[in-house]
Order: structure tokens, then sequence, then C-alpha cells
């Protein structure tokens, strides 16, 4: 096996040689072009040994070589999306070429086909025991320890000297690893490394044990040899470049890769990890110029495709974000990362229906990953599903117990729930596992504050401050504590210590004595710290605000703005002093001055993530603005693209200008960041209004009152929408007209009190001006599931069927979690006769809700439909034991579902008779009621009423045409007929898998195949039914002719069979004895 394959080089080409050929034969042409080619590949001068081979496949399109060489030249250049087809060609073609087997096998590995990867390489080992990669790969398709014994014995018993070489010990110690035995790991590599120092591979396990063991100079050292033992283009230059970027020497890390691209320009992989790390260090200019290396390559490079997309989200672009992931989806539908990728683009664009639609997808394709269950219950917890989240999150930590991301999650999400005690256990469970981990301990500190623990909480702080020495946070933490207990003394002591030894922390610290003389109302001196604070930090939002503030209370407005309007005369460039004067203007109410006073400070600082912020939402709320104040707050996202500030102003200014959908996830990501902040809840509670999320509104708005600060200049309008959201749209009254007249008319396109003006007025018999103004709804607004369903109720009433199901529907697509809406669609599919369909909806709802007896009954009447017979006893049952249990459950069908359990029993032809008189009454009252029906059915049946129980049967049918008892009945009754009979034939194919075992309707359908001609059918059913009846005299005459049909030598006995039995209907008689007498 050449380097080539220990490299992993992916294969590309060079220029043809024309001219040097000419005169030659074309098998001598193509003799030298295949001698220069492979020069090249040799070399490893994949440019001209691509075009050489490509000029091959021109003559000569079946040149298995040549497209294994390609495959090869594709796979080394990290070319994948053509690697694949011609290495698998070349498999087709060469299969003895074992570098094409390896690759293969490689790739059957990544791709999630550990059987084949497995086959690959066992078909290499039976050839070349000695191959220097396909022992690792044999041992990387383990998929459970049960399998480690026979890999480690396929491995010893390779032929000698495999066994003590450097590649089956390397693997023997990777299969060590992998069953948790570094120890015995270690052994085998100290040997592989005694075989042969210089084989590569082993440095990388080597490099993976010292990561387990912390010690990363170890590390360091055993991925640069593995580098320096391997050939370019090979995974180990990449992996030492990226273990550099992972413990925090990026810029060593970015050196190494761009020697990787200079010595190797081809090797697009290098490429694709400096756009990863350009990406995140928000250079989207140069992201996007090594992209365009990798694509002008590779078009379809499916990783380039996948960070373009990140790349377009960073961007600020959701649209093109989301049609960028939507077409990879479609090119590649069962990929999960794709799903993932379009779900975190449709949650950023504030789509959270679309996205928790689209990482379940995900989720179903790759059930066991963490991150998508972790995104997806993310998802659930902001759209007020803790308990979806909950059990999600469990489910992730049961397989994965050492996932923190999830772990921490769950906690954050109880201690919301106020579960305090489950979250402190994860809490301390974290701390155990990574004890190091400054976050975790500073986020188990602040759940023990909240359960008065102040002891525990300060001793976890203090430890938080000791992990973290430069960080302000766990120092703010223990100064609350100190203000909690009203210690202000100690808490400036604690701050000027802390200080002192750690001079870095001075600006924070400034704000930190600031916070402690607020607390004791000591306005003057908190105003010292202040402007300390701003000198030491100028872009710290929190000191300019705080310090505004205290001008305002102490009315010294016009004070300072006289000694910085001073300033700025002698140093018009003084940003402090226009960032204060401009935050006190628009504190003040002088809107202009403020405006002129932020635009000063961009033109002198245009990178100022404050002063853009800040403008932006000037522009919106007194300037409306909008166009403008949106450009602003883009562009202060987009140098902050993690400040929650920031994301405020711009999800409310899209708010402003009607994209909730955007609008909703910045919210959702502030509210998450700032939970205290009542106005930041407030404008996520509005956009979720606007959106007609009506629970999700009510939750939001609700929680910020709870929060606001007295005055808040917000209150009325979350009063207002909170007041509208109490009223019932389903109980709303010609009283509440004026207060919906005076919510439209000052705001037109008010979603939720547009929808509860439809309802009003489809009360009152106006459905007409109903479906008009939801229509006007949603002309303005983006679809929501309530307004769409309310649509299908009026349409239905309109008797526009079609119109209901396409609103029906629509709301089904943005609201698939929902009960109610799965159980409103059903009704529309019930009553469009899609009877399956409204089973299966209901069956979804009433696993949500679970407390409905009238939802019982629905479920009842629907399994009853399609002939689940057994299961619409037992929801009825339900039913009327769930309203028995409890009074408060009204149940309005309780007489109907009665009456219904009670003739769904009578199908039993010995009741049946015995209530025949009720089972005639009820036909007489209403002759479609299906449960009479099928009980007069079976009783008319039983007594032998052949004629009368079929057209029972179908007039059953023509209610409920997937009733499967009538069906089966029909079937069995068809057993009858001696001609072919075209739906009788279709009906018994049709019920067939239902009943598999059931002689009867093989019996039919194998008569009816025969009658048909369709001999090879018939015979197995037939078979089937002679041998659960061997007296059945007819089944072995039409066995007998379906033998005959096929010139069966068994046609004889069969009919023979059929005689003996006492075949006794005449025709059947004659025939048969006419066929005996003939021999034939």
């Amino acid at each position: 096996m050449t380097a080539l394959r220990r490299s992993l080089p992916w294969l590309v080409a060079t220029a043809g040689l024309a001219l040097l050929l000419a005169g030659c034969s074309p098998a001598g042409k193509q003799e030298k072009l295949m001698a220069g080619a492979d020069r090249h590949f040799d070399a490893h001068d994949f440019d001209r040994a691509e075009v050489e081979y490509l000029n091959l496949l021109k003559a000569d399109p079946q040149s298995g070589r040549a497209i294994a060489r390609l495959g090869l030249i594709y796979s080394a250049q990290g070319r994948s999306s053509r690697a694949v087809a011609f290495l698998m060609r070349g498999r087709e073609l060469q299969p003895n070429d074992l570098a094409v087997r390896l690759r293969v096998g490689q790739l059957n590995l990544v791709t999630g086909k550990p059987t084949e990867a497995r086959a690959e390489a066992n078909f290499i080992l039976d050839r070349q025991p000695q191959d220097a990669e396909a022992p690792s790969l044999l041992v990387a398709t383990l998929t459970k320890p049960e399998e480690a014994e026979t890999l480690r014995q396929r491995l010893l018993r390779l032929p000698a000297p495999a066994p003590d070489r450097a590649p089956v010990l390397t693997a023997l110690a990777t299969l060590e690893l992998r069953l948790g035995k570094p120890a015995e790991a270690e052994a085998f590599l100290a040997r592989a490394k005694a075989a042969d120092p210089a084989f590569a591979n082993l440095y990388n396990l080597l490099a993976a044990l010292a990561l387990a063991r912390k010690d990363l100079s170890a590390a360091d050292a055993a991925f640069k040899e593995a580098a320096r033992l391997s050939p370019p283009r090979s995974p180990q230059h990449l992996q030492y470049a990226q273990f550099k970027v992972r413990s925090g020497d990026l810029p060593g890390g970015i050196k190494l890769l761009e020697q990787i691209t200079t010595k190797t320009p081809d090797y697009l992989p290098a490429w694709l990890a400096l756009a990863e790390i350009s990406l995140m260090q928000n250079k989207l200019d140069d992201c996007a110029a090594q992209l365009e290396r990798v694509l002008g390559r590779d078009a379809q490079n499916l990783e380039a495709s996948i960070l373009q997309g990140r790349l377009l989200a960073l961007k600020g672009d959701p649209a093109k974000t989301i049609a960028h992931y939507e077409r990879l989806a479609g090119q590649y539908p069962r990929l999960p990362l794709i799903q993932q990728e379009l779900g975190r683009a449709y949650a950023v664009s504030g789509e959270a229906t679309k996205a928790i639609n689209t990482l379940n997808q995900a989720l179903a394709l790759a059930p066991n990953s963490p991150e998508i269950a972790l995104m997806l219950a993310q998802l659930q917890n902001r759209k007020g599903d803790r308990n979806g989240a909950i059990a999600l999150l469990r489910r992730t930590v049961e397989q994965r117990p050492n996932f923190t991301p999830a772990l921490v999650l769950l906690a954050d999400i109880y201690r919301a729930q106020g579960n305090l005690d489950e979250s402190l256990s994860i809490y301390q469970q974290l701390e155990k596992q990574a004890p190091e981990n400054a976050p975790l301990t500073l986020a188990l500190g602040q759940v023990l504050t909240q359960q008065r623990r102040i002891p525990e909480a300060r001793a976890a702080f203090e430890k938080a401050f000791a992990l973290t020495p430069d960080s302000p946070a766990p120092l703010e933490q223990l100064v609350n504590l100190r203000l909690l207990e009203r210690k202000f003394p100690e808490a400036i002591a604690l701050v000027n210590t802390e200080v002192a030894k750690n001079p870095t922390l001075a600006g924070n610290g400034q704000l930190l004595q600031a916070k402690i003389q607020l607390a004791q109302n000591n306005q003057s001196a908190a105003e010292t710290h202040l402007k300390q604070a701003i000198e030491l930090m100028p872009e710290s939002p929190t000191a300019y605000f705080l310090l505004a503030g205290i001008l305002s209370r102490t009315n010294r407005q016009e004070e300072a703005l006289q000694q910085l309007n001073e300033v700025l005369t002698r140093n018009p460039k003084e940003v402090t002093a226009l960032m204060l004067a401009s935050v006190i203007q628009d504190q003040k109410g002088n809107y202009p001055a403020a405006r002129e006073g932020y635009e000063k400070l961009l033109a002198i600082n245009p990178q100022s993530v404050i002063a853009l912020n800040n403008l932006a939402y000037l522009l919106s709320e007194r300037f409306k603005e909008w166009d403008k104040a949106y450009d602003y707050a883009q562009r202060s996202r987009q140098l902050a693209p993690d400040n929650p500030h920031n994301a405020d102003t711009l999800g409310w200014i899209l708010v402003r200008r009607k994209q909730y959908l955007r609008a909703r996830g910045l919210l959702e990501d502030a509210v998450a960041k700032l939970p205290e902040d009542a106005e930041v809840r407030f404008h996520l509670g509005l956009a979720c209004y606007l959106m007609g999320d009506e629970p999700a509104a009510r939750t939001a708005l609700e929680l910020a009152l709870k929060q606001h600060p007295a005055d808040a200049a917000w209150k009325p309008a979350a009063q207002k929408a909170l007041a509208l959201l109490s009223l019932n749209p389903e109980a709303v009254t010609a009283a509440d007209r004026p207060r919906l007249d005076q919510a439209l008319a000052e705001k037109p396109d008010d979603p939720v009190a547009l929808i509860r003006l439809a309802a009003l007025l489809e009360r009152e018999g106006k459905i007409d001006q109903a479906v008009a103004t939801l229509e006007t709804s949603l002309k303005t607004h983006d679809q929501s599931a309530g307004t769409l369903m309310l649509l299908a109720r009026l349409e239905s009433r309109r008797q526009n069927a079609a119109k209901a199901m396409e609103h029906a529907r629509e709301a089904r697509k943005l609201a698939p979690d929902d009960p109610e809406v799965a159980r409103s669609l059903a009704r529309f599919a019930f009553q469009n006769r899609d009877f399956t369909w409204a089973a299966s909806l209901l069956q979804e709802a009433a696993r949500r809700i679970t407390d409905s007896p009238d939802l019982l009954y629905e479920l009842g009447l629907a399994e009853y439909s399609v002939g689940r017979v057994t299961e619409a006893r037992e929801a009825l049952r339900k039913a009327l034991d769930l309203a028995a249990q409890s009074p408060l459950n009204l149940f309005a069908q309780k007489a109907e579902a009665t009456r219904w359990l009670e003739f769904i029993t009578r199908t039993d032809p010995a009741v049946a008779a015995r209530e025949q008189s009720s089972i005639d009454a009820a036909l007489s009252n209403e002759p479609r009621f299906a449960p009479a029906l099928a009980a007069r059915a079976a009783l008319q049946l039983s007594r032998g009423e052949i004629a009368a129980a079929r057209e029972t049967c179908q007039t059953l049918l023509t209610i409920y045409p997937d009733f499967v008892p009538a069906q089966h009945q029909l079937v069995i009754m068809g057993a009858n007929l001696r001609e072919y009979n075209q739906p009788l034939f279709d009906l018994a194919l049709k019920i067939r898998p239902q009943f598999p075992r059931d002689p009867a309707v093989a019996k039919t359908l194998g008569l009816q195949s025969c009658l048909k001609k369709e001999y090879a059918r018939a015979v197995p059913l037939l078979k089937e039914t002679v041998a659960a009846n061997p007296a059945d005299a007819v089944a072995w005459y039409f066995l007998a002719q379906a033998q005959r049909g096929l010139n069966s030598a068994d046609f004889t006995a069969s009919l023979e069979k059929a005689l003996s039995s006492g075949l006794s209907e005449p025709s059947l008689l004659t025939e048969a004895r006419k066929l005996q007498a003939q021999g034939k």
C-alpha cells in the first residue's frame, strides 16, 4: 500500500499531452497518458494527474484505473462530493484495488455503515495482512462492547509478523481505549513504538491518552510528531492545527493551517478549518474568501455549504440563510446536520414552530444526538413548554450522563420553575464532575443564594473567584451577599481588597462601589464612583444609565449638561462626555439633542456599540424612522452578536416593522440573558401577541407586569393587551363589542381583537363578515394556528369544505404539537370522510389531553369508523368513567356515548337476538345508525340470511367505507359466489393484510383469484384454506382448477380430495367428474 493511502489523499489532476502523443495509435496514446498520469499521481501532483486521468476517460469511459485514481485524488484533497461517486465506481471496476477499498470502508464508516466498513477492512486484511490502515478501520467499526473480542481475535490471528507490527498493535490499543482501559492501551502503544517508532498513527493515540490525563504538553508533542511523520494532505497535520486551536493557541493553529494551504493549496479541509476560525472571529470577508477557495474546486462540498449558511446567518440575512438550508435539506433530506442547521436558522428568524418541527425531524434521523436534543429543548423552554423540555433533557442525560450543556439547561429550567432542590442537585453533580469550572460553581452559588443558604453560597462564590480572579462576576455575587445581609462596610472592604490585589478589576470595582452606595441611598458617593467607572470603562452602558439616573433623581441634569458642554467645547471629540450628554438628553426628553449627540459620537467612533444601539432605539421610538433605526440596530448587532441589549433593540424595531417572527427570536435571546428586565419581557410579550401566539404572550406580559417599575411607560399597553387576551373568544358577547372596537380603532390590525370580533360576528350569524375580519388579520400578520382554525370553522359553516380543510391543514403545519389543533383538524377530516386520518389525529390529541370526556367520545366514534371496535369501546368507557369521577367534567355527549356503547356490545349474535326489538327501533328512528346496522348484520349472518346481511353491510360501508368488520363479513359471504366479482376481489385483497391467518378471507380471495385466472395467487391461498379445513370440498375443487391452470402435477390429487370430501354443488360436481374421466 502506498504512502498515499496512509495520508488519506483524495484525488485531482493535470493537463493532456496532445503534442507529445501526436502520431501514436489510440492504444499507444492511452498508455502514454496513463503512464504520465501515474507519474504525477505518485508524485502527489494531483492537479496535473486529474486532468490526464479525465482525458483518459474521454477515450475510455470505463477505465477502472483512471476512475479509481480519480476517486483517490478527490478523497485526498477532501473533494468529498466527487470522491464518493468515483470511489464507488472504481470499486466496481477495480475490486482488488486495496487503496480504493480502504477509502470506501472509511466512507462507509463516516456515513453510519459499520458493517460494510468492516467488510472492506476484512477484505484488505485477507489480501494484505500488514496493511498500515486496515487494522485501525476494523476496530473503528466497533459499535457495542461484546464485539470487541471478535475484533481482537481477528487481529491477533493475522499471519505473522502482522500481530507484532505497529499497525495492529496500535489498533489493539485503540480497542482497549474505547473499552475504557487506558493502561492496556498504553502497553500496546509501547510495543507499537518499539516495533516502528515512525508509525504516525500511534502518536495520535498517545495524544488522546495525554488529553484524557489533561496533559496538554504531552498531547502537543504527540500531535506534532504525528504530523511530522505524515505525508502532505494527511489528517495528522489538520489534527495538530485543530488541537492548537482547541487548547487556546489560536495563532499557533492558524499558522499551522496556513502552512498546510501554502504547501498543498488543493487540500480543502485546511481551507475549511480556516474558514471556520474566520467565522468564529467574525471575520466574515475572510471566511467568504476561504469558502470560495473550497467551492471553486468542489462546488457541491457539503461542509463548505453548511459553513456558507452560517456565514449568511452572521451577515444578518435570515431569509437567505433559511433558503440556503432549505435547498440543502432538499438535496440531503436524510442528513441530520442540515436539518439541525435549518432548525437553527428558523429559530434565529423567530419561526419557533418551524424550528421545532425541523429539529424533531433531525432528532428522528439522529435520535442519540445530544446537540440536536439540546437545541430542541432550548426552543421548547423558550416557548413555555418546560415539561416537554425537561422530558427531552432527562432522556438526553440518561444517554449522555456527562453532557454538561444539557445538565446546565435542565438545572436552569428547574430553577425557573422554583424547583430549587432539583436545580441544586444537578449543579452539585456538575461541580463534582468539573471542580475547576468557574461558571458552574457560580451558578451553584446563585441557587444557594435563592435558598438563603448564605454561608454555602459564599463558599461557592469564593471558589469561583479563586478560579477566575480576573472575572468581576463572582466578586459581584460576593458583594450582593453582603448587601443582602446589609453588611455595607464589609462589602466596601471586599471590593477595595480585591481591586488592590488585581488592578484589572478597577473599573468594575468602581461600579460595585457605586452599587453599594446606592443601596445606602448615598447618591453623591455613588456618582463619584460611577464617573470613575466611566473613565475606566467608557463602553459600559450600566455606568452611564446609573449616573444619568442619579442626575435625574437629584434634579441636576441641567448642571451636568452644562459641565459636559464645557468639556465638549474644549474637546468636541471627547466621546465619554458625548455619550453621557446624549443619555441625559434622552432621559430629559430632548430627543433631537440626544440624536445629535449620538450621531456626533458615531462620526468619531463608528464602532460604538452603545451609541449605535441607543440611537437605533431613539429613532424607532421617538422619530418613527424605522428603516434608519433598523440599519443602526443591525450594525450594533453585527459588532456585538451576543449582546442582549442590542438583541432587544433590534427585536423591538422588527416588531415595529411587523417582522414578528424574526423579532421573537431576538427578543427570546434577550430575555434569556436579561431575565430581570421587565421592559425586555414586555417587548417579547407584545411580539407574541402580534403573532397571535396568545399563551406565550399572556405568560410574558403577566411576568413583565410583576417585575415592572411603578412608572414604566409601557405598563398601560401591557395591561390593555392582557385585558383583550382575557376575553374568551368562545364566550365574547355584544357587551364586549365597544372594547373591541376601541382596540381596533387604535390598531386596526390587532390580531387578538380581530379574532374575538370574528367570533362575535360568527355568534351573531354574520359569517361572511367574520371571514372578512379574519382575512384582514392574515393579510397584515404572520399566520397563526388559532386564526386559521377559526377561519376553517367559519368556512365549514359556509359549506366550503375544501377551504376549511386547507386552513386547518395550514394550522396543523404551524402548530403540529398543539393537541387542540389536532382535535379541530380531526373534526374536519371526519366531516370530509377521511376517517383514518381523523382517528390518528384524535389519538394524538388524547395522548396530550387526558381529562376531556368529549375528546374521548370523539375518539371513540373515529375509532369505530375505521372498524377498531375494541378501541372504540375502550374510549367510550373511559369518557363515561371520567365524567363520573368528577362532577366538574361536564360531558355534553354523555347520553350519546352511552347509546353508542350499548349498541357496540350488541354485535354478538346471541346479544343481538335478545335485543332485536331495540335494534329495529333504533334503525326505525335513525336508519343510518352504524352500531345498530352492525348488530343487525351480525344477526342476519348468524341466521344464514346472506342476501340481507350483504345489503346491511353494504349500507354500513356507505356510512364508513373503512369499517373493517363489515368489509370482513362481505368477504366471508363472497365465498358463495361462483363468478368473478371485481369489487369483491379488490375488497378481499385490501383486507387480507389485516387478516393474514383467516382461512375464510384466504378462501374468498383464492376463489376469486382462480376465477380471475390468477392461478399463481390462488394456489397458496387455497392451500392455506384446506390446511385449516381439510374437509372443504369447494376449496379443494378450486385448488385443483388453479393447479390445472398452472399445469401442476398436483392437480389430480386435489381433484380426488374434492370428490372424496363430498363435493355437492351440481355444477362443480359435474365438472369435477368430467375432468376425472378425462384424466386431466
